[in-house]
């Protein structure tokens, strides 16, 4: 029977530490005398009865750092009213670049029995007084005093909120457990009520189609006479969202009552229009072609087996900028991370395919010390977070 088991590791000192949330927090809870924080291991065994504890932490201990002589369920946590932690692992269901390694590493190496395993931190909390900690909040100003929001301002800044999640005085059950797929359900529109229930679809679902669209939704599944699944919902709201259509960029707008000639996009592609030169292709395709010039290519062109020759080919430039406002805004390096990803697919799926050889990444923000807090979602990072994370 598999089962998980918890190692702790070495030392860490994350960044964490050393931000002003951190310094914040010792300032204002002086009983706070240490912070001390390991790597922690989750380990899941195919059988235990195959090895026992004692020998799995022996057959890994050099090969992760573990800590030397502890099984860490066997003695911690430490039943004292003055001592707390917090542990920090990769979101549940999901898989950390480091485990993706580490399992590939595992599994070369002939841990047969280990079947998975993953890393994650804990914080561990040693005080002069009991400190507590409530789960940690990145919405609305629920708190009714400073110490509160001092305390939730440090656990938020522990992890980040997209790839990640925290444990407070307790480790995570069942964290390689994967959850079934829920059951597939599907919206009655041959009712009275059809449009109505679709509407409450789009509102449960957070699909946030509009009035015409789901007109439009309606109107398609009654002529093809069968209800919509809750999945084909969701994907047409991605399809249709404006990230993928930019149905605003493409719409007209009206300033001080005056209707403008042309639309944001229009307006974006107005200088590719009045000045195409050097340009192979725009707007039309994943990503923009410059015209290249004539280099030499090192290549072999054989479908078998055969010698490299120096050819002599038109090599074009493609170029692609993504921008990924939202999620850099709720977490700066993952989200900008994720848009240089997404430069790298369009890039590589561009006419017959190119291949990446540079990115950028640049941040636009406004003003450093920003305080206008009545205007910035909770959720979302300060200008001055973005650009320190």
């Amino acid at each position: 029977m598999s089962k998980e088991l918890f190692f702790l590791g070495d030392l860490c000192k994350p960044e964490t530490l050393k931000n002003q949330a951190y310094q914040i927090f010792l300032e204002n809870f002086p009983q706070v005398k240490q912070i001390q924080s390991n790597w922690i291991y989750i380990i899941k065994v195919k059988d235990e009865k195959l090895e026992s504890r004692k020998e799995i932490f022996l057959s890994i201990k050099d090969l992760l750092s573990l800590s030397a002589g502890d099984l860490f369920e066997d003695n911690f946590p430490p039943q004292k009213p003055e001592f707390c932690f917090v542990v920090v692992f990769a979101r549940k269901n999901t898989q950390s670049p480091w485990s993706s390694k580490a399992n590939d590493i595992l599994s070369s190496c002939g841990f047969e029995n280990i079947t998975n395993v993953e890393r994650g931190i804990i914080y561990k909390f040693h005080c002069s007084q009991p400190l507590l900690f409530e789960a940690p909040s990145f919405i609305g100003s629920s708190f009714t005093s400073n110490s509160q929001k001092i305390k939730n301002f440090f656990l938020c800044s522990l992890f980040d909120r997209m790839t990640e999640q925290i444990f407070i005085n307790k480790l995570p059950k069942h964290f390689f457990l994967h959850e079934a797929s829920n059951k597939t359900n599907y919206v009655d529109l041959f009712t009275n009520d059809g449009l109505f229930n679709l509407k409450t679809a789009n509102k449960n679902l957070g699909l946030a189609l509009s009035e015409s669209e789901l007109r439009l939704l309606f109107e398609y599944f009654m002529s093809i006479k069968r209800n919509p699944s809750d999945a084909e919902l969701m994907m047409f709201a991605q399809v249709n969202s404006e990230h993928c259509r930019h149905k605003i960029f493409n719409s007209q707008f009206t300033i001080d009552g005056k209707v403008q000639e042309e639309t944001l996009f229009e307006m974006i592609k107005f200088t590719h229009k009045t000045t195409p030169l050097g340009t192979v292709l725009a707007y039309s395709d994943n990503a923009a072609i410059i015209e290249g010039t004539q280099v030499d290519c090192l290549e072999s062109v054989q479908v078998e087996p055969a010698r490299y020759e120096n050819n002599k080919k038109v090599l074009h430039t493609v170029f692609k900028a993504e921008t990924h406002n939202h999620p850099t805004a709720v977490c700066p390096f993952p989200g900008a991370a994720t848009g240089v990803g997404g430069e790298i697919r369009d890039e590589s799926a561009t006419g017959i395919g190119g291949k990446s050889k540079a990115g950028f990444c640049g941040y636009s923000v406004s003003f450093l010390d920003f305080k206008d807090t009545v205007h910035q979602p909770v959720r979302q990072s300060s200008p001055l977070e973005i650009m320190i994370k």
